[in-house]
């Protein structure tokens, strides 16, 4: 019949529980637990061991509080947050209530009584002790700042209604210089260009190699049909020539429905067949339609038409179907590689498909856990 009570530094918990009448009568409740408080003496323990913890750590990075140049250490909580602290300064121009300190506003040594309000699991203690800020020494940094600041501030309300401020020439009688911070907006400038240059010279090339890589890859979905369509004219009794002619005649005539689906093996035959048109040798015409595509099977393909015009027809055929075999074959092998990175691609989505689904389905379960 006990449900234990969470220590001082947990937290309140909640527990469900069914209760019964000892007949038919049930019901859930969760009953709410707070944790345990602390008692009278170990709460003024604790309350003394804060007030140990701030002497030992206000001063901060100052050597005392006798001579306080810098902010003071001020803690919201102590003692491992069993105890929270409320501060305050009497002299809050010097002092901020965060600790830092004002030394613009210090003309000589001023006492500064800081008070911190401590409070313990109901109990409340109120902390107060003097600070003394001083003026720093000028060879220090914040003596410097001091100095400096009370030298400007001298030197703007000398002659408000001058043309310029006269900069002092001492700070603390040491002679000091001054001069304009330099400004390495220009040079900065100059090196966001150089560097926005390289990246859009960078940008262009690979734009350029991606549009390579787009035109190998149609070239080569091309090549397939190319090769077996000429074999079969070959096979035919077609000559070369005439094949070529009919197979630019039906590319142009299904070219409308192939808009945006570019075909340059179609497009370099098309060329082909005006130039022969245009009274160019077949030869020729044969050995630019390889260079005109660049490509590695474009260039035999060519090379094999130019040595039929020199050799005769007799092989063409048997190297056509030879050829045809041989790219149908690779055709088959790049579509395997595409479907493999296309899987490899799917597998980010899949991955986070299915943490989605792990989320709806476990969410629920650990919304009604309890802890």
């Amino acid at each position: 019949g006990q449900l234990p009570r969470s220590a001082y530094e947990g937290r309140d918990t909640d527990e469900k529980m069914v209760v019964t009448d000892g007949e038919d009568l049930t019901n859930e409740v969760t009953v709410h637990v707070t944790k345990q408080a602390l008692s009278e003496k170990s709460a003024t323990e604790n309350l003394k061991a804060a007030k140990e913890e701030i002497d030992a750590s206000v001063a901060g990075a100052n050597l005392s509080l006798e001579a306080v140049t810098k902010p003071l250490f001020v803690a919201q909580t102590y003692c491992g947050g069993l105890v929270e602290a409320t501060w305050s300064f009497s002299n809050p121009t010097l002092i901020a209530q965060d600790g830092a300190v004002h030394l613009e506003n210090a003309q000589e040594p001023t006492i500064v009584y800081a008070q911190a309000l401590l409070a313990c699991s109901g109990y409340e203690s109120v902390y107060t002790f003097p600070v003394q800020v001083v003026v720093p020494d000028a060879d220090s940094m914040e003596g410097f700042s001091y100095y400096l600041t009370q030298a400007l501030d001298a030197a703007d309300a000398k002659d408000p209604e001058g043309d310029a401020l006269l900069l002092p020439t001492k700070i603390d009688d040491k002679e000091v210089t001054w001069k304009r911070r330099r400004n390495f907006r220009g040079q900065e400038m100059m090196l966001l260009g150089m560097v926005a240059g390289v990246a859009v010279i960078l940008g262009q090339g690979e734009e350029k190699r991606r549009e390579r890589l787009k035109r190998s890859a149609a070239l080569e979905q091309d090549y397939p049909e190319i090769v077996s369509a000429l074999s079969l004219y070959v096979s035919a009794g077609i000559s070369v020539k005439s094949a070529f002619e009919r197979i630019a005649a039906q590319y142009k005539t299904k070219m409308p429905d192939k808009r945006g689906s570019p075909h340059p093996g179609y497009d370099a035959i098309v060329i082909a067949t005006r130039e022969m048109e245009d009274g160019v040798s077949e030869t020729q015409a044969y050995r630019k339609f390889g260079m005109r595509c660049d490509h590695q099977l474009y260039s035999k393909l060519a090379m094999m038409l130019a040595q039929n015009i020199k050799k005769g027809n007799r092989q063409l055929k048997e190297q056509l179907e030879k050829e045809e075999l041989e790219s149908f074959e690779a055709r088959k092998v790049r579509a395997r590689i595409l479907g493999e990175e296309a899987s490899t691609k799917l597998l980010l989505p899949m991955g986070m498909m299915l943490g989605v689904v792990l989320i709806i389905t476990i969410a629920p379960a650990m919304m009604n856990m309890s802890f």
